[in-house]
């Protein structure tokens, strides 16, 4: 199977990249996203450092409960199953972050 990226994304850093804010954010990342992380990949960093910084964006966890409610209820989330939902995901990431293993 061929993938099709759109023009300008041709290294396999960028085509990380594409990936992860299609899979994440449900769209492709504008060009000064892909440059940034791209060149982040580049340098050094590891994917997951990358993959973590695509999951503060605002569009993941809206991408996160409307896939939930399509899986599960065929159809995407109303604007109030939206806002309770990621309300609840928004407080449970906080929880995880602040916890410190003794």
């Amino acid at each position: 199977m061929l993938e099709s990226f759109p023009p300008g994304v041709d290294t396999p850093n960028e085509k990380l990249v594409n990936e992860a804010f299609e899979l994440l954010v449900g769209r492709i990342p504008d060009p000064g996203e892909l440059a940034a992380l791209s060149n982040e990949l580049d340098a050094g960093v590891p994917p997951i450092a990358v993959i973590q910084q695509i999951q503060q964006l605002p569009g993941y966890i809206g991408t996160l409960v409307n896939r939930a409610f399509r899986e599960w209820l065929h159809r995407d989330a109303d604007p109030f199953g939206l806002a309770f939902w990621a309300a609840g995901w928004r407080r449970r990431r906080s929880r995880i972050r602040c916890w410190r293993p003794a």
